[in-house]
């Protein structure tokens, strides 16, 4: 199994980066540990990452819920699900590497349902799994769960694969 790590929080930015999963484009994808860099930044490094693991068909990962991905309610908010289903589940299409030369794609509907809060402070488990790749469209689906296995929110996407890059 291959494990990496997903930068969340903008000032952890001197990882090294890794190709895996041609995702750069969506997220900053990293391996390993940070070199060390003065941050006035309170909050540790771990803190401040999703540590992932890629599965057989999809991606599955612990994200801190950091102060930085908080509402005025001091809950996860929701444009920060809706952008780690988005990017997880892309994510999810790409995991087997015959697959990732189609690149991220273009969203062509993306639902997002949050059922319950996730508080400032706690452990969100993300599990995104691809449940169909064609030739040019991907479906697949997420589920955001709290530590007690609750869901928090779920969320399912379909993308246009077709697009290989621009035309020179």
């Amino acid at each position: 199994m291959k494990f990496f790590d997903i930068v969340t929080h903008p000032q952890n930015t001197t990882f090294d980066k890794i190709p895996l999963l041609h995702c750069s484009n969506l997220t900053q994808i990293t391996r390993g540990k940070s070199s060390s860099s003065s941050s006035s930044s309170s909050s540790s490094n771990e803190e401040n990452k999703m540590r992932a693991q890629i599965e057989e068909n999809g991606i599955r990962c612990d994200l801190y819920v950091h102060e930085s991905l908080c509402n005025r309610f001091g809950t996860l908010h929701g444009g920060c699900i809706a952008t780690i289903v988005d990017v997880l589940t892309t994510c999810a299409l790409l995991v087997d590497d015959e697959n990732s030369e189609k690149g991220g794609g273009v969203t062509t509907d993306l639902h997002v349902s949050c059922v319950k809060s996730a508080r400032m402070h706690s452990t969100v488990t993300v599990e995104a799994i691809s449940k169909r790749l064609g030739k040019t469209m991907g479906f697949s689906q997420c589920e955001l769960r709290d530590e007690n296995g609750a869901v928090v929110a779920y969320g399912t996407h379909t993308k246009f694969l077709g697009i290989t890059g621009p035309k020179l």
